[in-house]
């Protein structure tokens, strides 16, 4: 180990030591003894780090900057003569939250570690309701390049909050480099408009703010930070009836807030919400949020509707950048997302999810802009288009097979349409309705000319009358549209009629299959049918006897939509099985394939020259 360290880790940078219960002490010492020019130390889940190894490192690397010492067996006088020792130079901190936190947190408000950028507790997979309370103004003064203070905003199982101060104490000098601050809890919590005046009056970098569980926060509260919106703000933290900040004058030019979240999950129904203010914060930052979070907010159908028109209202070409808005538990009506979604062409999630005034279809996540439509309509979210929802019925009556090898060379994709690569969509309307209708016309016109009231003296006019009932029927039932998603980017598909969902399940349940027919004589007749779990068959040629040409098309549709393609027998070298369930390493009636059978064709032959 020491020949190896000393010969090749003389330029080494970056070190992560993971689950190490022995032999740390002596490791660390030969990084320190081989490796100046390290600059990040990793330690997770490691025992024996004591306070001489640490004060070891800080002596010998003198370009270390960055400790990560989450989920590792250190006592927190090893860190603080750590802090102690390379302070100066310290940016980046990872801890994780104990009884012993609160003396490293002592070490930095002493103005030990000025140049610190990133500070984050985390509890690991012990979930900790006490939360860590820090003197806000004493943390000001410590670290005042502070950027990202807290907890990390994915999993909210740990909690800080500011101490709070007493009367007359003046405000602190802020965090003018702050561009992160996560105060969520998955418990409600007593972080106010005042606590959070007090942390972010001087902050105008702010571009995340994640204050979820924090039901005291309200919109007006949150208006009046720093952080600039569409124009200079005019007016300081309180009431809104005080001259202009000082703070903000002092920072013309700032940045934009692109993340917000404000859900409250699980927790709205025992509380007395605010149920106007939305319009505040879409107004003033809906040109730069990317990420909103307002679920379990109860404001106002009016009120959600004037903060969704913001996104509207844009200067010339301009077009709004967020690309994720939650919703979900609110009282969000249909018109006032359709309206948004017509103004937002970026947005990839949209959370509908428990939205009391929502169609009961509409009540769901849409994910990927698949599923997200591009305009709005007033009946509710529309669907994408899929292509021609009446291609199928126009099958060829002649020479099935040339007719969809023709569709083919116009859309490689036939009969879906590729939204965008791996997810393709098809609309459609089952052939049922055009039969339905002529059934209907056919019957309806012997009716009323009765020309089939009676022969031979025998009432009929119950058989057109029967036909007209089926007819009807018919065109009743094949009036929805139907709409089919393979989104490969998920692995999933998705069948859905009228815009309600039906089924979604993985990608090998849905197929491509040749089918076989005879006649009285003998003969055989084909067919190629786009099959799937809980899908209606869709018929893509009509009966042929062309076998190798019908063949071939059914390998080169289930090659271009990535699916699995099936033989008329049920044991055959020709299945081409491109998605197996999951855990399968084999199927019982599928014999293996060696690799390479088949080659691609050469380029001077078209794929579809059958």
């Amino acid at each position: 180990m020491p020949k190896r360290t000393t010969s090749r880790f003389s330029q080494l940078q970056r070190l992560t030591l993971i689950h190490w219960k022995s032999q740390v002490h002596s490791v660390l010492k030969l990084v320190s003894e081989s490796c100046p020019r390290l600059t990040f130390l990793k330690l997770s889940d490691c025992h024996g780090v004591t306070s001489d190894t640490l004060v070891m490192l800080a002596q010998a690397c003198r370009l270390l900057h960055s400790l990560d010492l989450q989920h590792s067996m250190v006592e927190s006088t090893a860190v603080v003569s750590f802090l102690e020792e390379a302070g100066p130079r310290v940016r980046r901190l990872w801890l994780t939250y104990s009884s012993q936190t609160a003396g490293i947190l002592g070490a930095l408000l002493g103005s030990c570690c000025p140049q610190l950028q990133v500070l984050e507790v985390s509890t690991g997979i012990h979930r900790n309701s006490t939360p860590l309370q820090v003197p806000v103004e004493a943390l000001q003064k410590g670290c005042p390049q502070l950027q990202v203070p807290g907890a990390p905003p994915t999993p909210c199982c740990f909690a800080w909050l500011p101490k709070p101060s007493g009367r007359g104490v003046p405000p602190g000098p802020g965090f003018p480099s702050l561009e992160e601050l996560c105060l969520a809890s998955s418990s409600c919590n007593f972080v106010s408009n005042e606590v959070l005046g007090r942390l972010l009056h001087s902050s105008p970098s702010l571009r995340l703010l994640d204050l979820r569980g924090c039901a005291r926060i309200t919109p007006a509260g949150l208006h009046w930070l720093p952080c600039q919106g569409q124009q200079s703000l005019g007016a300081g933290w309180g009431d809104g009836t005080r001259g202009p900040c000082p703070a903000t004058q002092a920072h013309a030019l700032t940045s934009e807030l692109e993340q917000l979240h404000l859900g409250l999950y699980g927790m709205s129904e025992r509380l007395t919400l605010a149920k106007e203010g939305s319009p505040l914060l879409t107004r003033k930052w809906c040109h730069t949020l990317r990420e909103l979070d307002l679920s379990g907010q109860g404001f106002s159908e009016r009120d959600l509707e004037e903060a969704l028109a913001a996104f509207a209202v844009t200067p010339g070409d301009w077009r709004p950048a967020l690309h994720s808005l939650n919703l979900r538990g609110t009282r969000v009506t249909a018109s006032s997302v359709s309206s948004m979604i017509s103004s937002c062409p970026g947005l990839l999630y949209l959370n509908l999810e428990s939205c009391r005034c929502l169609p009961r279809g509409l009540k769901r996540a849409y994910r990927g802009p698949e599923e997200i439509p591009a305009k709005g309509k007033a009946s509710g979210l529309p669907t994408t288009s899929g292509g021609n929802p009446f291609q199928l019925w126009a099958l060829g009556f002649f020479c099935t097979e040339r007719h969809l090898a023709d569709r083919l060379k116009t859309n490689g994709f036939y009969p879906f349409t590729q939204q965008q690569p791996g997810v393709f969509v098809l609309e459609y309307y089952l052939d049922t309705l055009w039969k339905g209708m002529l059934l209907f016309v056919v019957c309806l016109a012997f009716v009323s000319f009765g020309l089939v009231r009676q022969v031979e003296k025998q009432e009929t006019w119950g058989f057109p009358t029967y036909g007209m009932g089926v007819g009807l029927w018919l065109l009743i039932s094949s009036l929805p549209r139907r709409r089919l998603v393979l989104n490969h980017t998920r692995g999933v598909y998705h069948f859905s009629i009228q815009g309600r969902s039906v089924c979604q399940g993985p990608m090998h349940l849905v197929y491509v299959r040749l089918a076989l027919s005879s006649d009285a004589y003998g003969r055989c007749f084909f067919q190629l049918v786009l099959c799937g779990h809980k899908l209606e068959p869709l018929v893509l040629v009509q009966l042929s006897e062309r076998y190798e040409q019908m063949e071939y098309l059914g390998r080169h549709i289930a090659r271009k939509l990535n699916i699995n393609y099936f033989d008329y027998l049920a044991t055959s070298y020709r299945h081409v099985v491109r998605h197996w369930p999951l855990g399968a390493a084999f199927s019982p009636g599928i014999v293996q394939r060696k690799n390479r059978v088949y080659h691609r064709p050469s380029s001077s032959h078209s794929d579809l020259d059958v």
